[in-house]
């Protein structure tokens, strides 16, 4: 991940008279000032995400805070049977990791799941870049937590075949991980390859790349992690975030429960360990 000085970034938002001392502050009315008219400018809260230098201390409490909530909300992922719901449950958890006071933000783009030889199974991708009738918004999302690389809750929770089904137990979470370097194939979906294709009498190439995607991809490169027999590429395309507080999010509902609802008893969860 690019090395980057917290001190200069700090200067760019003190220029906007944004307070930048707690998580979270991407939701302030300063920060959201600026952000309509750089709608990128969520980029520059993550790229202060991953300067922070911290202490120990706080990174003990970050891991063990952050592993409570991602347990909590994969289990109610699980239990009410919702698929596919990787940008909702991502925000949600997002807010909740920022009420906690935990360093977070979310991720959009591509994911490639490389599965062992001895399977059988083809490489299963989660293309962001789609067909123009494709309302998808992005290929797969996930959190960047620091100390963690990458928290996925819902992975494993999509609608996979029986086969490929068998690979997938628990949700991702990691530390550590290595380089990887995308190509077109993870990025463009079949359906725009075709339509790329005749339209421009061409396959479409890492040329083809909007250049704020392109700029994203530089600043959080593509990596690669173990889970379990697989091998997971993720490949960042954008940084999100929920328009909506807690008490105002209605994009999920597990077993009945919105999102403020599942704050509360996550918290009832930790008084109880």
């Amino acid at each position: 991940m690019v090395n980057l000085n917290s001190n200069e970034i700090e200067r760019e938002f003190r220029k906007h008279g944004i307070d930048y001392s707690r998580p979270g502050f991407y939701d302030t009315a300063a920060f959201k000032a600026v952000e309509r008219e750089h709608p990128a400018f969520l980029m520059a809260y993550a790229e202060y995400v991953d300067s922070l230098v911290f202490p120990e201390e706080y990174t003990t409490r970050a891991k063990y805070c952050a592993t409570d909530a991602a347990s909590f909300m994969f289990s109610e992922l699980v239990k009410d049977g919702r698929k596919g719901a990787c940008i909702d449950a991502s925000g949600v958890l997002q807010r909740v990791l920022d009420r906690e006071g935990v360093w977070n933000y979310v991720v959009e783009g591509a994911l490639r799941v490389q599965f062992p030889d001895y399977s059988g199974i083809r490489d299963l991708h989660f293309w962001p870049l789609v067909h123009p009738d494709n309302p998808a918004r992005t290929g797969h999302a996930w959190l960047r937590v620091p100390p963690f690389r990458v928290i996925d809750i819902t992975l494993p929770v999509q609608p996979y075949s029986a086969k490929q089904t068998e690979y997938f137990e628990g949700l991702v979470m990691a530390e550590e991980s290595v380089p990887y370097k995308p190509d077109a194939g993870d990025l463009f979906d079949t359906e725009l390859v075709k339509f790329h294709a005749i339209k421009y009498g061409c396959l479409p190439t890492m040329e083809n790349v909007a250049p704020v995607i392109k700029k994203t991809m530089t600043i959080f490169p593509a990596f690669e992690v173990p889970y379990r027999e697989l091998k997971l590429k993720y490949i960042p395309t954008g940084i999100s975030a929920m328009d909506a507080d807690l008490e105002e999010m209605r994009n999920l509902c597990l077993s009945g429960k919105y999102p403020l609802e599942l704050y509360t008893k996550f918290q009832q969860f930790k008084a109880k360990r």
